[in-house]
């Protein structure tokens, strides 16, 4: 019973779903299962991309998944991710040089920059027919957030199991990239997902004033958006 509270407590930190856990389940835990939790998304965003291009060509069921599915991720999580990254964007430092009354303008140049890419990502993945690399964008980004809480806790580094997580989201990833044909793709996602938390974490550190979790969960959408776009730079360069 402990591992499936585990695993309800992660659904219920990740999603928007209201679930009740047991108070005791130990938080280290509850971080192994946010691999799990992001691969049911990914599959989920993998099976509405195979419904909308049934549903219509394959052109125009691209435009719609590219259109509706990162709309209904960020809706199902609730709007965590999108809302760290508006905080993040709003708060870290612009340019140097720049004007004040031109800083608004990047600002929200940025942001709507970071949407664009994950919308036009996705289109073009479920247009060349590689929507199973949905799965592993949220697998990667799950498990780096996992490690960015653990690294948030006093003492996170004496934590049973701190790369538990890792081990997890690694095989699952290397499996879906391997049937897609693409097991160098998924190597590469496992390594930078890992590789790129230190460099997300000092970066968030100039976030002015932004609350842990909003910054981390920025921090979970920025690397689901790298991982998107490896996908598609990997992929379409074959």
């Amino acid at each position: 019973m402990g591992l499936v509270n585990a695993f309800v407590a992660a659904f219920g930190a990740l999603t928007r779903v209201p679930l009740r856990t047991d108070e005791d389940t130990r938080l280290a835990h509850v971080l192994v299962c946010f691999p799990i939790v992001g691969a049911l998304l990914g599959l989920a965003l993998w099976l509405g991309a195979l419904l909308l291009v049934s549903v219509a060509d394959k052109g125009r069921g691209a435009l719609l998944a590219g259109s509706l599915l990162p709309v209904f991720y960020w809706w199902f999580t609730g709007g965590e991710n999108l809302r760290g990254l508006m905080w993040v964007v709003d708060k870290v430092p612009g340019p140097r040089g720049l004007l004040p009354q031109h800083e608004m303008y990047f600002r929200v140049s940025a942001f709507q920059a970071t949407v664009l890419i994950k919308l036009v990502c996705t289109g073009a993945l479920v247009y060349t027919e590689h929507a199973a690399w949905l799965i592993i964008a949220p697998l990667v980004s799950s498990a780096a957030l996992a490690e960015l809480c653990r690294n948030a806790l006093p003492g996170g580094d004496a934590i049973d199991g701190r790369y538990t997580h890792w081990i997890i989201a690694g095989p699952l990833v290397l499996a879906i990239a391997g049937w897609m044909g693409a097991f160098v793709a998924g190597a590469i996602a496992v390594v930078l997902g890992w590789l790129i938390v230190p460099t997300v974490e000092r970066m968030l550190q100039g976030a002015r004033g932004a609350p842990l979790d909003t910054a981390r969960r920025a921090a979970a959408e920025f690397i689901d958006q790298i991982i998107l776009l490896l996908g598609v730079l990997y992929l379409l360069g074959r």
